[in-house]
């Protein structure tokens, strides 16, 4: 019958002879025959839901369906009955269904059924409220039960089908809670409340007792990033309304204005809406508990790190991952900038206390294997909350993204990429500043890295693995010289994309040289001998930057000028021993300064450099760069004291680290004195 009108369409006589129906009739047709279809669909709904009940792939299609019927045929008194079988068994395929894809169809189509302005609206939402509620009760029966700690269950406990339902509730709860708002359908605010509190002890419980033994620990670990993502979600809508309100708030003032002529104050002490605050923050800090606790999680004994495919390496690898891009979301929803908000609640809501969480998640990034699913999951999270919190951003933290421009794989590259283009229009400066973050937290992560040295009678196995770990630890040092070089040339092709970028460039280099002259300090923070003279390597990396000073005469005298000043304060230091450092300043400080200008050396000095060169030197090239960034291997000779100074392990910052990136490190002509910051655990000769 369809075919037969469409047909009788095309042969009408206005169609044959050209002529055009007016846009109006067309819109008309096509809402008519929309209705049609609609009314056909919602018919035949019930019967395709119980043809296709064992066939999960069929009931995602079918379950689609409800979304592309329009409102009004809803409001049909002849489709009542329809539209309440097809509102029912969504609402019980959705609490019966463990497939994610037919849940999200089924929770698209009931939030789509439950919208607008037609008739059934309230059973609709109705039919909502009723899965809330069941999936609320059942979470809070399942988590109240005690957890198993050991393989066989004991009377009280939860066990594995219990714990996977409860995991499955949570699962329900969070993809419809993307959807709508589940906290106004809760009872009351205490409700609401109460629920938070058994989700967060329910899921720090599993974290905190989480170890092999667990029977559950497969359960146990969606438990978790559920329980996570539930209150991401939730958190998110209370959020959105306080901006929502906020915009309304400014727009009727902005009424008034026009209306009266007045000029509106902002009296945001007294907001109305300053109670939703307390627990806005409250879901907000216990999330950020929860991620902490799950991201800091280790294992019992000394060897857990080994075994990757235990229970509980594969749980802690499952919850660290859920709550580093949960953190990221957690970021841009409570952005550190709404600091600055007019809004007293939004100000509340602002994660401004995060340097703790700061230092776990920056551990964590640097600790993942750079394979499959790292530049789409952690990284990119990260990157993109970094972008939108770019005016506060944390430097260090940029900088941990940006080390992975080289060495973790072609997505990742690209995805840092595209991450240096958005940010270097946000704020270049800014972004310099990441560039020496991350080159020198690097560049600390490869001298922390150094072979452990030879007994005084090394035996074959020794030997071998010292030859081993000498030749990780010089393409670690390339893999920093490759890693400046693309983050040099990310900068710009002939000149720098920002003209505000080259006077920081200058300060940039500035700043490298002041680090790579400087001392580690010692536990009382004091200038430590041992460490005097290990960082003169960063020279190497820093090189990459040099073709942009080289642009500019003013600029390249000025460099030249900061590096001898600097090296004639090195060489006048109660620590400099000739014997010891002069080698390793003349071939890293040589090859770095012959970039801008040719010194003349005595006869004796260049001598010494050749030999320098020939023996204890390894000049490796990286592939596919100019002489500019020949890569330049650190000693070898562990025997030689030039070695045993240079490869010394010199820390000074702690895990937390310096404020020395925030205040701005280019600020100011001369570079800045050390931070002084408590050093780490460091090996020395002997040890």
């Amino acid at each position: 019958h369809e075919h037969a009108e469409e047909v009788g369409s095309v042969s009408d006589a206005d169609f044959l002879n050209g002529a055009r129906g007016s846009k109006k009739n067309a819109k008309k047709a096509r809402n008519t025959s929309h209705e049609k279809l609609s009314i056909e669909l919602l018919k035949a709904l019930p019967s395709l839901f119980v043809k296709f009940s064992g066939d999960s792939r069929m009931l995602q299609q079918i379950a689609s369906l409800p979304r592309y019927l329009i409102h009004s045929v809803f409001s049909l008194p002849q489709r009542k009955a329809d539209f309440t079988a097809v509102l029912k068994q969504i609402g019980e395929l959705y609490t019966k269904s463990t497939d994610e894809s037919v849940l999200t169809q089924c929770a698209m189509s009931l939030t789509h059924m439950a919208g607008g302005s037609h008739s059934r609206v309230v059973d609709a939402k109705s039919q909502v409220q009723k899965i809330v509620d069941l999936l609320v009760a059942k979470v809070n029966e399942l988590a109240a039960l005690k957890l198993s700690t050991g393989k066989k269950k004991k009377k009280g406990e939860i066990d594995a089908d219990a714990e996977f339902a409860l995991g499955l509730a949570l699962t329900q709860l969070r993809i419809l809670s993307k959807r709508v708002d589940v906290s106004p359908l809760m009872a009351s605010e205490v409700e609401v409340e109460t629920f938070f509190t058994a989700m967060k002890e329910c899921a720090e419980k599993r974290v905190a007792q989480a170890k092999d033994a667990n029977m559950t620990l497969a359960e146990s670990k969606v438990v978790v990033k559920e329980a996570m993502e539930v209150n991401l979600a939730i958190l998110g809508w209370k959020v959105a309304a306080l901006h929502d309100s906020e915009d309304d708030k400014m727009a009727e003032e902005a009424n008034e204005d026009l209306t009266t002529g007045d000029v509106a104050g902002v009296d945001d002490e007294n907001d109305a809406d300053a109670g939703d605050s307390a627990s806005i923050v409250s879901i907000r800090d216990h999330l950020v508990e929860l991620c902490t606790d799950a991201l800091e999680l280790k294992g019992e004994g000394a060897a857990w790190e080994e075994d990757r495919d235990s229970d509980f390496a594969v749980f802690r690898a499952f919850i660290q991952r859920a709550a580093c891009l949960c953190v990221a979301d957690l970021r841009s929803i409570c952005a550190k900038g709404l600091k600055n908000a007019a809004n007293a609640t939004l100000r509340a809501v602002a994660f401004t206390d995060d340097s703790k969480l700061l230092s776990v998640l920056t551990k964590y990034v640097r600790g993942l294997d750079k394979g499959k699913g790292f530049a789409s999951g952690p990284l990119v999270a990260i990157a993109r909350d970094l972008v939108a919190n770019w005016d506060v951003v944390n430097r260090r933290e940029a900088g941990v993204v940006l080390s992975n421009i080289a060495g973790a794989g072609g997505d990742a590259s690209k995805m840092v990429s595209a991450f240096i283009k958005v940010a270097k229009n946000k704020d270049g400066v800014k972004l310099l500043e990441a560039h020496m973050a991350s080159l020198r937290s690097t560049y600390e992560e490869w001298q922390n890295s150094q072979p452990e040295e030879l007994s005084d009678k090394p035996s074959d196995e020794e030997m071998e693995r010292y030859a081993e770990e000498s030749e990780q630890h010089e393409d670690m040092y390339n893999g920093i010289r490759s890693q400046a070089s693309k983050l040099s040339s990310s900068l710009g092709v002939t000149k720098l994309s920002n003209a505000k970028m080259q006077p920081a460039m200058v300060g940039f280099v500035k700043e490298g040289l002041r680090y790579a002259f400087s001392c580690g300090k010692d536990k009382d923070g004091n200038e430590d001998q041992e460490q005097f003279g290990d960082r003169l390597s960063f020279l190497g990396p820093l090189k990459s930057y040099l073709s942009w000073i080289k642009k500019n005469a003013g600029h390249k005298s000025e460099i030249v000028q900061e590096y001898e000043h600097r090296e004639k304060d090195f060489k006048s230091s109660l620590f400099y021993d000739e014997e010891v450092h002069e080698e390793v300043l003349k071939a890293f400080g040589d090859d770095f300064i012959s970039a801008l200008i040719t010194r003349k050396r005595t006869r004796d000095e260049t001598a010494a450099v050749d030999h320098a060169d020939d023996s204890v030197f390894n000049p490796a090239p990286l592939a596919g760069n100019n002489d500019d960034d020949a890569g330049v291997a650190p000693p070898k000779d562990p025997s030689s004291k030039a070695s045993s100074s240079m490869m010394s392990i010199a820390e000074e910052a702690g895990s937390g680290g310096s404020d020395e990136y925030e205040k701005g490190m280019f600020d100011g002509a001369g570079g800045k004195a050390d931070d002084g910051s408590p050093p780490k655990r460091r090996r020395t000769r002997g040890q």
